[in-house]
């Protein structure tokens, strides 16, 4: 769970009129200097994962009221005869005095990783779609060195850093009437047998004004192998 908690509420007797006089004598449990109580603050986000076998995944939901701000990270992964699939999503819905806007990232991991010739191996495939919302380019920008970009493109716990995931997209994809953000996404890896350089690639179209073309990517080198790297 995330942002669960209590909150102490204090309503205070009535103040003085215009006259001088005060209102009618308040009776609460503190006689007349109130009423003072302890609320319940419901959770914000609410995660699970399962790891049962064959079978692992989860889900985040996040819920802002105040913001009107919906949102959910979603991860599921099954393997069969030695050969895996990795799926992963994270969506992001929000009402606005215009109406409403969506942002959708994808992708889908393979394990082992398909490989292609020399040691080359097509790791994932993927993709954002986003509707009524523009691309934060600063921001973009500002992923690129504190790891944002890393939990948009291909993510490793998609749940466990659900919060920040949905973070990110909320700063990089801002409200724009009437604008589209959309465009694929590609992990490759070079390395046998396990692939320890990874490059995560996406191509991002924004339009119609402003009209942007993005190539976002991602290079990891982690030698010998990612668990185990002594050089990353």
């Amino acid at each position: 769970v995330d942002n669960i908690g209590a909150k102490l509420a204090w309503k205070l007797p009535p103040s003085p009129n215009s006259e001088g006089t005060a209102g009618p004598v308040a009776h609460g449990n503190l006689g007349p200097y109130g009423d003072i109580g302890i609320d319940f603050v419901p959770p914000r986000g609410i995660g699970i994962q399962i790891d049962a076998g064959p079978i692992k995944g989860g889900g985040f939901f996040y819920l802002d009221v105040a913001h009107r701000t919906y949102a959910g990270v979603l991860e599921a992964s099954l393997a069969l005869c030695g050969k895996g699939i990795q799926i992963k999503a994270a969506g992001l819905l929000r009402e606005t005095d215009e109406g409403w806007d969506f942002v959708l990232v994808l992708s889908a991991q393979f394990d082992p990783a398909i490989e292609i010739f020399l040691g080359l191996t097509l790791n994932g495939v993927g993709g954002m779609l986003g509707i009524n919302v523009a691309v934060a380019v600063d921001k973009l920008r500002g992923a690129l060195h504190d790891g944002g970009l890393g939990r948009l493109l291909f993510p490793d716990d998609p749940i466990g850093n659900a919060p920040a995931i949905i973070a990110t997209m909320v700063a990089v994809f801002p409200h724009h009437r009437d604008g589209v953000v959309a465009g694929p996404m590609l992990q490759i890896g070079w390395g046998r047998p396990n692939p320890f350089v990874t490059l995560s690639v996406a191509v991002v179209v924004a339009m119609p004004a402003p009209a942007l073309l993005m190539i976002l990517g991602r290079l990891r080198v982690a030698v010998p192998a990612p668990d185990v790297a002594l050089v990353d």
